[in-house]
């Protein structure tokens, strides 16, 4: 039996745990009578115990390999290279084929080609590509589309106004981990949180930019607020950090990009 196992390359513990299962499916077969007895009164015939050790093997050598495989495709999607153009590409039929009633205009066209040359780091792209994202533009424009368009692979979304409300059930922890969190962040909707759930005059989401700024993690924005709103809302100091680590993307005057 022992050179079997170095046959099979089982260390004692995997013989061990092979001969408890064996015993154990063994005992099952007892039916009602099975809670009579303990494991330490089945007994396995040599045959049996054959069985057990390369039934265990070959179960072992089913769970590597399904870990390998995963584990190789995994890989390969990470280091997949895909162009500024696929990514668009894959985009756009997205956007015609499973979002309801968008309208798909030049504009959005042209800054959506500048968001996949941007998350496919290519040097076409008009700003830089070491600072974040601005999109801004009015209610409607399409911006919080196209950013949620590369969530989950290239960033984290989130509404500024569900931090807030996040805040006030579950206090100071959940925003530490936002803090922390080395993945990018898109704050959604950025100014229009509630001005009277600042806390005691701290500015929450505020801080949360400057804190992650200050780390060198990176932050994505969209907003509907001119720069001089958005300095009034959150202070000189913070919004310095908004504006001067972000590439602004605009929709300028363009209305709702709904269809009504």
């Amino acid at each position: 039996m022992n050179n079997l196992s170095k046959e099979l390359s089982l260390t004692d513990e995997d013989k061990e745990k092979a001969i408890a299962l064996a015993k154990q499916k063994k005992l099952e077969k007892r039916g009602i009578y099975a809670r009579l007895y303990s494991i330490d009164d089945i007994f396995l015939n040599e045959e049996e115990e054959i069985k057990a050790l390369k039934d265990y093997k070959n179960k072992s050598f089913q769970r590597t390999s399904v870990r390998n495989y995963w584990k190789n495709v995994l890989l390969k999607k990470q280091n997949e290279v895909i162009s500024a153009e696929n990514l668009y590409q894959r985009k756009i039929n997205f956007l015609q084929n499973d979002v309801k009633d968008f309208k798909l205009d030049s504009i959005t066209q042209r800054n959506l080609t500048q968001l996949c040359l941007y998350f496919c780091k290519d040097k076409r792209f008009f700003g830089d590509l070491e600072k974040g994202l601005l999109l801004r533009g009015k209610v409607g424009c399409g911006k919080t589309t196209l950013i949620k368009l590369f969530f989950p692979e290239y960033l984290i979304f989130t509404n500024c106004t569900s931090l807030i409300s996040e805040y006030e059930q579950h206090g100071i922890s959940s925003m530490k981990e936002i803090e922390r969190n080395k993945k990018a962040y898109c704050f959604n909707d950025l100014g229009a949180e509630d001005k009277a759930k600042r806390f005691k005059d701290v500015n929450l989401l505020g801080n949360i930019i400057f804190e992650r700024a200050e780390k060198g993690l990176m932050n994505h924005y969209t907003t509907n607020c001119t720069d001089e709103e958005l300095k009034e809302l959150y202070g000189e100091r913070i919004f310095s950090r908004i504006k001067g680590y972000s590439n602004v993307i605009s929709w300028g005057d363009t209305g709702d990009r709904r269809l009504m």
